[in-house]
């Protein structure tokens, strides 16, 4: 409440102080603008609270609704965040991951299948490691699971 107070007191003063220099300003070009400005300037005191609350972050912005996952694809959004589940779990064990690519596929009841994962490491670890690491934590089969590096 303070900040709106203060926001208009500001407006008020600064109102006063354009009737002022209106008064004092002389006729023709200079005067045009002069009043340019003036405007300017009030136009960037009415709109300086909004980009305050834009630059401190404080407005915040609706999150995404299931309706617009299913605009966008519903295969497409569990893809993605499988894939970025997989390189967390990976970056957890000590496997850094250069790429990931996995091929999945909608079943008759449309469930998302994981048909194969293509992984890119410059890990030391064996590729049997990797592939118990991703077993054991997320349920991934060894059969699908192609290590290149």
């Amino acid at each position: 409440m303070d900040t709106i107070q203060s926001w208009a007191v500001t407006i008020c003063v600064f109102s006063v102080l354009v009737l002022l220099f209106r008064m004092l300003f002389p006729s023709g070009n200079v005067k045009k603008a002069g009043e340019t400005l003036i405007s300017l300037l009030m136009v960037f005191m009415l709109i300086s609270p909004f980009a305050d609350l834009l630059s401190s972050g404080e407005l915040s912005f609706p999150q995404i609704r299931e309706e617009d996952i299913y605009d966008v694809g519903q295969e497409q959004v569990y893809a993605h965040t499988l894939e970025i589940t997989i390189s967390e779990q990976l970056s957890a064990s000590g496997i850094e991951v250069e790429e990931l690519t996995l091929q999945t596929e909608l079943d008759e009841e449309n469930y998302l299948v994981l048909s194969s994962v293509r992984l890119v490491t410059a890990s030391d670890k064996s590729d049997d490691e990797i592939c118990a690491c991703l077993e054991e934590a997320l349920g991934i089969p060894a059969e699908i699971i192609t290590i290149e590096r």
